[in-house]
């Protein structure tokens, strides 16, 4: 990747060993960091993002703290909704809302990894059984200062009908993609002697995080074309995703990004043996 972050629209989803699916309840802007309003400078072409695309109010953090977004609306079709927390150490964890006391991916500054909480491998794995479910190596800098730390994709097809989740006021909602389209949020990390970076064509921020560290949590939102060949392979997923649950639930996969490697997940929607968006 070159300093303009031409991130990648391809995820190859390696389930098994290298990934996994959850089967349990459970356009222009450059950001160097420290005073985020100061440091954000947007430039961009009145055309470059669709009305119905407008995204949200971006979420500005400091010290440590939480962004929270999802797509659609509280009352229609709707993604579950996510979760990234910077803490004051440097740790930064991405998961579903709902079920980051469950699951979560951990981007710590020693190691990334995707794995149970220490409360629910108490529960759900026998004594002793590690708790890890994949691991990632560090990406190379697609900046000075920069890496890529996640991608979260929500497709079109993955929505669901609005479903019980509490103090929605704290979510940010960006508008549904259209059929054939999906939102893709970019989770980029950066060191304390980052550079400012550069990223293009992205339909806004969700939100940044100027940690205690001197390091920072960056999230952007991109629009994607959801091809069919793309729709096929989610749809296998999904099936994949049915056969190991033993009843319906909102699921996600996870596995890596073709270019670097880095982690990526993607909406499910809702799967399991009476889940009626899985065809």
């Amino acid at each position: 990747m070159n300093n303009g972050l031409g991130l990648p629209v391809s995820i190859s989803m390696l389930l098994g060993v290298s990934g996994g699916f959850l089967t349990s309840d459970g356009l222009w802007a450059a950001w160097q960091g420290g005073s985020p309003d100061q440091d954000v400078r947007v430039k961009r072409p009145a055309d470059s993002v669709p009305a119905v695309l407008i995204p949200p109010e971006v979420q500005v953090i400091e010290g440590s703290g939480a962004i929270r977004w999802a797509v659609g609306s509280p009352d229609g079709l709707r993604s579950r909704s996510w979760t990234v927390v910077g803490e004051k150490s440097g740790d930064v964890y991405i998961a579903p809302r709902m079920g980051m006391k469950d699951l979560k991916l951990s981007l710590h500054p020693a190691k990334w990894r995707m794995a149970l909480t220490k409360e629910a491998a108490a529960t759900r794995l026998p004594a002793g059984e590690d708790r890890v479910i994949s691991r990632w190596d560090h990406t190379d800098e697609c900046a000075l200062g920069w890496r890529l730390g996640a991608t979260i994709t929500v497709p079109h097809c993955s929505l669901v009908a609005s479903f019980g989740e509490r103090r929605l006021n704290l979510v940010r909602w960006f508008p549904t993609p259209g059929a054939g389209r999906s939102l893709r949020f970019v989770v980029l990390i950066g060191a304390p002697d980052r550079e400012t970076l550069t990223v293009k064509e992205h339909i806004g921020d969700v939100g940044r995080i100027s940690l205690a560290t001197g390091g920072a949590v960056w999230v952007i939102a991109y629009e994607d074309k959801f091809d069919e060949a793309r729709e096929a392979e989610f749809r296998l997923i999904q099936r994949r995703a049915m056969e190991a649950s033993a009843e319906e639930i909102h699921g996600f996969a996870w596995g890596c990004n073709d270019d670097d490697g880095s982690p990526a997940m993607i909406e499910l929607g809702n799967v399991g043996p009476t889940a009626s968006n899985v065809t």
